[in-house]
């Protein structure tokens, strides 16, 4: 269906959070196939910083880190005008939330459950923004590229979906 939606629209379409297959293989993630023929439409993926699908090392709870090997290895696969920040974030979750979402998705039960987080180390909330601005800095991105990848890109698709 993902090469469908993005074959069948006359415009642009996002994966608002997902990471690319070849780095960590979960269903929910996007193959290289995948992420260049949404780039071709003029598309952008929004790298999350859900833990299990996020991965570089498998069991090894991702760090910002990992989350910045998965944005290198789309700007390297398709530019930099097709990467974006797709937390999946839930700003209002609870414990008791976390807890009823372990018990509908054992799979993520492990090293990924209220104790431990399932998000990113680093990236338990919006407050790592500012980090990810950091690290992008450090890995050499410039102030150009980082606006995009803040932000810009998923702006410039909404504009041209919605004007």
């Amino acid at each position: 269906t993902t090469m469908d939606a993005i074959t069948l629209s006359e415009d642009p379409a996002i994966f608002s959070h997902a990471s690319p297959y070849a780095l960590c293989p979960n269903a929910r993630n996007k193959t290289d196939e995948q992420i260049k023929a949404l780039a071709e439409k003029g598309g952008v993926i929004g790298i999350t910083a859900y833990a299990p699908i996020t991965e570089v090392e498998k069991g090894a709870h991702p760090t910002m880190d990992a989350f910045l090997t998965h944005v290198d290895y789309v700007v390297g696969l398709v530019g930099v005008d097709h990467v974006g920040i797709g937390t999946d974030h839930d700003e209002t979750e609870t414990l008791e939330g976390l807890i009823a979402y372990e018990k509908a998705y054992p799979e993520v039960v492990g090293i990924y459950n209220h104790d431990k987080g399932r998000m990113v180390k680093g990236m338990e909330s919006v407050t790592c923004f500012p980090e990810i601005t950091k690290g992008l800095i450090a890995r050499g991105y410039s102030d150009d590229e980082i606006a995009k990848i803040m932000g810009g890109n998923f702006l410039r698709v909404f504009k041209k979906v919605w004007g």
